[in-house]
């Protein structure tokens, strides 16, 4: 059967529903079992930029590389000497801030443009040092709903829990997911870190 009258848009995604509805109008149900596939394991991670489908045969740096929404972050990362200690270290955490939150934030033209500068190299080392933590695993004790994690500078941040699930890091950064790999894992957080823990005493 042809699908006639279908024209939702001449983007990929209009087209990809068009042929949707189309295929579910026409009774073909192999071809709607399809479409909903790809639909369920490519448009979606695709809408969120991320893929939080655990990896295990991944390392964290080959995991920063795949993912098509923190192209931004991992560019910035990977100019900078943070980048050996995630493709070198054991138990390392990667906060990241997908493409989409660098936009919303209105942070994506400082960390795409102005602090890859020459002159500006140490800002962004220190600023990137802050997403990256080696030798440490993300876990809170029984009775706490609070944790640390220091860098190799000797900064930290403070991570929360404040549900079942939810988790806070920093001050304001929320956490919207997680992906395990080989040597670590990957955090991701719907802004950046842009300052280390500054309260009293030790962090």
């Amino acid at each position: 059967m042809q699908c006639r009258g279908c024209g939702i848009g001449n983007t990929i995604s209009g087209h990809i529903l068009a042929q949707f509805f189309c295929r579910v109008l026409s009774n073909s149900f192999r071809e709607y079992l399809r479409i909903v596939l790809f639909a369920s394991l490519v448009l979606i991670p695709l809408a969120t930029g991320l893929v939080l489908a655990n990896d295990k045969s991944l390392t964290v740096a080959q995991g920063l590389e795949e993912l098509p929404g923190a192209r931004l972050f991992t560019h910035a990362l990977k100019t900078t000497n943070v980048w050996q200690t995630v493709v070198d270290a054991d138990d390392v955490i990667v906060f990241v801030p997908s493409d989409l939150s660098l936009r919303n934030e209105g942070a994506d033209f400082l960390l795409d443009v102005v602090l890859l500068k020459a002159e500006n190299a140490s800002r962004l080392t220190e600023l990137i040092g802050l997403h990256v933590y080696s030798g440490q695993t993300l876990e809170f004790n029984e009775n706490s709903l609070q944790t640390s994690l220091a860098n190799q500078a000797g900064d930290c941040v403070v991570v929360q829990k404040s549900g079942e699930n939810a988790m806070r890091v920093g001050p304001e950064a929320v956490v919207t997911g997680k992906q395990s790999f080989a040597n670590g894992e990957i955090v991701f957080i719907d802004r950046l870190l842009w300052q280390a823990y500054d309260g009293p005493g030790d962090c």
